[in-house]
């Protein structure tokens, strides 16, 4: 992947975070993504985690802002995998 490992984590955080809930379905869902795309699975875990804390204290604008800066750093070769990881969670 060329897209940095905290970029993608970003994604994944903001999905566990839009239900308000990072349930063990989403933990194993983390583990698999991290399979995918070939991460340490204890830094991919680690990074979601961090990156959920942060949303955790992020009204809706500050979070659509965070996404932004995400998606804006993601390569353009990788969008539709950062997207299917996405919708995995």
């Amino acid at each position: 992947m060329i897209t940095d490992i905290k970029t993608i984590a970003s994604f994944i955080a903001t999905a566990i975070w839009a239900d308000g809930e990072y349930d063990e379905a989403e933990k194993v869902a983390v583990s698999e993504i991290a399979d995918a795309f070939e991460f340490a699975e204890d830094e991919f875990v680690k990074s979601v985690d961090s990156a959920v804390k942060e949303l955790s204290s992020m009204d809706e604008y500050s979070a659509n802002a965070y996404l932004q800066r995400a998606a804006d750093a993601v390569d353009d070769e990788e969008i539709g995998e950062v997207f299917e990881a996405a919708l995995e969670i």
